[in-house]
């Protein structure tokens, strides 16, 4: 295997560029242009009003308005199959659809657990555990999972992305994820063989982490200690103090890329 390199970086946020002086119209200017346009005169010529609708009939719409309406995109998700673990988009908002590879009908219902909890739950959608709920036990299967809260017990697992906060309190043995986004506040120490496709770091994440995609760094995140990935990115204000191999070639690098 190639030699990683020893990589220490804090990109800063850059500075705005100044406006040329020539760019800069005083207001002493102005008021000559517009003391001289008096004199001349040349008024600038008013926007015309629209026009009165009837009684009866419906003010005309503005065209630009009615651009804006019609360019309105609808929202897409990433859905993996709970069933068979096909990735594929869903547009819009539903509350159910079918996976167009094993056909298995899929929830896509969200889900918040805001108290002790212990059953049986699947969704393709985002579950939820608040900073007062506990998983105790059972099964819990979702698209995301956003943790706030505990999970002591069952099994948890993210089909596509486990959101870890400030006062996520749990056992990794009860967490399965395919993506990992460290919240900002969150402060994580990654065990030994951590495998992961991407990571998004807007905390703190420490460790050895060996991606099969692409490491995230928003601005505000830090990551210390062994990279492997296919992809990096760092945004102005993260940092990265860590033994690299950044490899886009690599047969691992060629997954999938976290949706946003």
């Amino acid at each position: 295997m190639q030699q990683g390199c020893r990589i220490s970086v804090q990109v800063e946020s850059a500075m705005a560029k100044k406006r040329k002086k020539n760019d800069v119209v005083g207001g002493f200017d102005a008021l000559r242009a517009a003391q001289n346009a008096q004199r001349e005169g040349v008024y600038p010529k008013p926007n015309p009003a629209p026009p009165e609708a009837n009684e009866g009939e419906k003010a005309p719409v503005s065209p630009v308005a009615s651009r804006i309406g019609k360019t309105t995109m609808p929202s897409r998700m990433e859905i993996i199959c709970y069933a068979c673990s096909a990735s594929f988009e869903v547009v819009g908002k539903s509350t159910n659809t079918v996976c167009p590879k094993c056909r298995e009908r899929l929830n896509l219902q969200d889900e918040t657990i805001d108290d002790a909890w212990e059953g049986e739950l699947c969704t393709a959608g985002t579950v939820t555990i608040a900073e007062s709920g506990v998983v105790q036990g059972g099964s819990l299967t979702a698209n995301n999972v956003v943790l706030k809260g505990m999970v002591s017990g069952g099994e948890v697992r993210a089909s596509r992305c486990l959101k870890l906060h400030e006062h996520a309190a749990f056992h990794e043995q009860y967490l399965k994820s395919e993506d990992l986004h460290i919240m900002e506040g969150c402060s994580y120490t990654l065990p030994e063989g951590t495998h992961y496709r991407n990571v998004t770091v807007s905390g703190m994440l420490e460790g050895s982490l060996r991606l099969r995609a692409k490491l995230s760094i928003l601005s505000g995140g830090l990551f210390k200690g062994v990279l492997e990935t296919g992809h990096l990115s760092v945004e102005a204000g993260g940092g990265l103090i860590a033994d690299c191999l950044v490899d886009p070639t690599a047969p691992t690098a060629n997954a999938a890329e976290e949706p946003e």
